[in-house]
């Protein structure tokens, strides 16, 4: 009697199909929402070009463009984990301070953190080389760009490949003849 009654679903519950059937029904509707979105946003951007959520989208735009043309000439962003603060970058400045006066990397370099130019409420934090040039703003600063390396290290290096190959099959073959002067080892193994 036990599986008699399981193809009747308890009260409030529904069934598979209902539920798929629900949620066919919402993919439609969430599609037709979106697709009405998109053409909304069309016929604003028609009208004015410069049009966007709060100009997230247009910011967005300028910045990537700002990107593409870093890659352009062959820089990158890169990160500089002492230069998030002006404490911490007037830190660095006085452990630069204390090496000798050749050794000295940061040498006339200044640091300004209390204007915002970013108008987010939140002072930047920039620093100037001892010409006036800025080096780093919030972090951040400009390198050659290591793109063309890396993607040459990843998909480009055959006789690397040919090489840890052989490498790992004269370790293969150390391993196996040591596997069977001892015999615990071999037990092991199979």
């Amino acid at each position: 009697m036990q599986g008699t009654f399981d193809f009747i679903p308890a009260i409030g519950e529904k069934s598979k199909q209902q539920k798929k059937a629900l949620t066919v029904k919402q993919n439609e509707k969430l599609y037709a929402l979106k697709e009405q979105r998109r053409a909304l946003n069309e016929e604003i951007h028609k009208l004015d070009p410069n049009a966007g959520q709060n100009g997230r989208a247009i910011k967005r735009n300028e910045a990537m463009g700002h990107l593409l043309k870093l890659s352009e000439m062959n820089k990158e962003i890169k990160r500089v984990g002492w230069a998030n603060s002006g404490e911490s970058v007037k830190r660095q400045f006085e452990l630069d301070a204390q090496k000798p006066e050749d050794k000295q990397i940061h040498k006339g370099w200044d640091v300004h953190d209390t204007r915002d130019i970013s108008g987010d409420g939140i002072p930047d934090v920039i620093v100037y080389d001892e010409t006036g040039a800025v080096r780093i703003v919030n972090g951040n600063t400009i390198t050659k760009s290591k793109y063309p390396e890396r993607q040459q290290s990843i998909y480009y290096k055959p006789e690397l490949s040919v090489k840890s190959r052989a490498l790992f099959c004269a370790f293969m073959s150390d391993f196996q003849q040591t596997a069977e002067m001892s015999p615990i080892l071999a037990r092991t193994l199979s």
